[in-house]
């Protein structure tokens, strides 16, 4: 399946969706150790974070931009102090610990609701989508395609970008969204989501003039006060 904008160009309905962002830690780790043979084994530094915007919130005034995103980190092995310190940065919650890179498909499998459309975020997210594979999570049912907000960017950039203007960090900042916390797998989970909220708001919408309803105008606004929201239990990062 290729990486892009609903890549897989399936037949169905693309209404209805559950954006599932996925962004591993430590993805040569996990490959090198399933192709050797060991997937009961815990390398060093290995995490996933999943981060889930349902459609169906929109429009909703009950949801607030604190909550729209669902947000999950998983770790695994660790000695005490790289749990600890996983803790600090992980700032929507707490993280899930596996005894050994056997459990990450279930983990997985259990955040992804098939019963949905579903499409699939991540930034930079080529050695994501090759952990993916070598876990064996099946990437057709109920996919209907793949967004990489790093090349989503890069299509809607103009002029002439500069070295490091397609980092998550840097992508969100473009639009005014300042973050901290990046690389803990959770967190960048939710920035993906984020950043692609803002890059369909400004790029697919409004900076193009489109003729767009009230109601079009209405939903656009909430996806920018989504993706600005405010990161909730903000944690001293070090």
């Amino acid at each position: 399946m290729p990486v892009g904008l609903f890549g897989s160009s399936k037949c169905g309905s693309h209404s209805d969706v559950v954006f599932d962002a996925i962004d591993f830690g430590g993805t040569n780790a996990i490959v090198d150790a399933i192709r050797a043979g060991r997937i009961d084994s815990k390398p060093r530094g290995v995490s996933v974070g999943v981060s889930i915007f349902d459609t169906r919130s929109l429009p909703s005034p009950s949801v607030s931009g604190v909550d729209v995103f669902k947000t999950y980190n998983i770790g695994v092995g660790g000695c005490p102090s790289q749990r600890r310190l996983e803790e600090k940065r992980f700032l929507f919650g707490t993280t899930t610990w596996l005894p050994s890179l056997a459990g990450l498909k279930p983990a997985l499998e259990s955040l992804i609701d098939r019963s949905r459309n579903i499409v699939i975020v991540g930034h930079g997210f080529g050695p994501d989508l090759t952990v993916l594979r070598e876990l064996g999570v099946d990437l057709q049912h109920s996919i209907m395609g793949i967004i990489d907000t790093a090349r989503l960017a890069e299509g809607a950039a103009t002029g002439e970008p500069t070295r490091g203007d397609f980092r998550l960090k840097n992508v969100l900042a473009r639009f005014g969204c300042i973050l901290e916390g990046f690389h803990t797998s959770g967190n960048d989970a939710n920035y993906a989501l984020r950043a692609l909220l803002l890059l369909l708001a400004a790029e697919s919408f409004l900076s193009k003039g489109r003729d767009i309803t009230d109601e079009q105008v209405d939903r656009v606004n909430s996806l920018r006060d989504f993706a600005l929201a405010p990161v909730p239990n903000e944690k001293v990062m070090e």
